[in-house]
């Protein structure tokens, strides 16, 4: 698994085979990725989340891609993945504001190429120190710090993309079987109760308060005041 990008993708296709695929892929990548089946789920996760890049089917059920993107005010930069591959329908897309299209069916790894490109021109959400009040954690060399003179905590590969998991999406109870799928983990209650204990016995050397709290019936959930 790579080095975790700090971005964080939402792939919207009604097509449930390669929307697996997909998340698996760029996953190993070091994508946080979030999945949605139709303009309905997209528009939830939108407004829940700190989206960095849009990956748009053109066909869906319901609402097409194109009549979804022309109705947002506001999205993160979009790219259409489609069959519809004619020059009327990319110039379509492409005059809607994606930064760019690609007919299926294609390559994953030229769909990788293609988002760094994208991304690449957009500013990550956390870059250096990130302040979470009660402690602060640098993704560029999975340190955690304390506020108060603490030792800082080095945390392997895996906390650390966890623990920007949680960051993401502090305040907010986030249960099993989202952790695992962000994150391209078995979908196992233990698998993730222990990788949790770990991490949380890691904030507590840095935290005077427990930051890090279960979720009774859901998950897990970071308490940050940053």
């Amino acid at each position: 698994m790579q080095q975790p990008s700090c971005h964080h993708l939402l792939v919207v296709d009604d097509d449930p085979k390669l929307r697996n695929l997909l998340c698996q892929f760029l996953g190993r990548k070091g994508f946080f990725v979030s999945c949605a089946e139709d303009v309905v789920q997209a528009r939830v996760a939108l407004g829940l989340f700190a989206i960095d890049m849009m990956l748009l089917d053109v066909m869906l059920p319901g609402e097409d891609g194109f009549s979804f993107l022309s109705s947002q005010k506001t999205y993160p930069p979009v790219l259409f993945l489609t069959a519809r591959g004619g020059i009327e329908d990319r110039l379509n897309g492409l005059s809607l504001g994606a930064y760019d299209y690609l007919p299926k069916p294609f390559e994953p790894e030229e769909l990788f190429l293609r988002i760094q490109s994208i991304v690449g021109r957009v500013k990550p959400l956390e870059m250096g120190d990130m302040d979470a009040g009660p402690f602060i954690f640098n993704p560029q060399h999975n340190v955690l710090k304390g506020t108060k003179g603490e030792a800082p905590v080095y945390l392997t590969e895996g906390e650390a993309e966890l623990l920007l998991c949680l960051m993401r999406h502090k305040n907010k109870p986030l249960d099993r079987a989202f952790i695992a799928q962000t994150l391209n983990l078995p979908v196992s209650m233990r698998s993730i109760d222990v990788r949790m204990g770990r991490l949380r016995a890691k904030l507590g050397q840095v935290c005077s308060v427990p930051c890090l709290q279960s979720v009774r019936g859901v998950g897990y959930i970071l308490k940050a005041s940053a």
